[in-house]
């Protein structure tokens, strides 16, 4: 799944959490928590409506905000992934029990365009099947 978004574009569709207009926030949430998904194509840009669980209450984090949470070694300037993918529209949503792992990755130096630039990575890992099944193999090398 590519959670990548370059930048919004006029045609990415509008998203509806519950019946509220979450504009083009997108979101990454355990799928147990979702009672039904309906894309509407007939509008100009597409909507697309989720509806959870009503008792289920979700704690919806921004990449920013998990930075401040749990990443206390991170550079001003990083770069977020999600499952190997690069999200770069940091108004994604992930929900936090969602969360199996973060990773903080501190680079040194990069070179930019004028001078060069300390940026960290932060790698956070779901609890999918597969990174669960991954976090569960044990390895023994010799």
């Amino acid at each position: 799944m590519n959670y990548s978004t370059p930048g919004l574009k006029a045609n990415d569709p509008l998203f509806y959490l519950n019946g509220v207009s979450m504009g083009k926030t997108k979101y990454i949430m355990a799928t147990r928590h979702i009672v039904s998904i309906e894309v509407k194509k007939n509008s100009q840009v597409g909507e697309i409506y989720i509806t959870t669980k009503e008792d289920d209450n979700l704690t919806m984090l921004t990449p920013l905000q998990i930075k401040e949470k749990y990443a206390t070694s991170a550079e001003n300037s990083v770069l977020y992934f999600v499952d190997g993918n690069l999200i770069d529209d940091i108004n994604t949503k992930i929900e936090e029990d969602y969360i199996l792992s973060i990773n903080v990755v501190a680079s040194g130096n990069v070179d930019v365009l004028d001078g060069n630039a300390k940026i960290s990575l932060i790698q956070i890992f779901t609890k999918s099947k597969e990174n669960l099944t991954k976090a569960a193999e044990v390895r023994i090398r010799g």
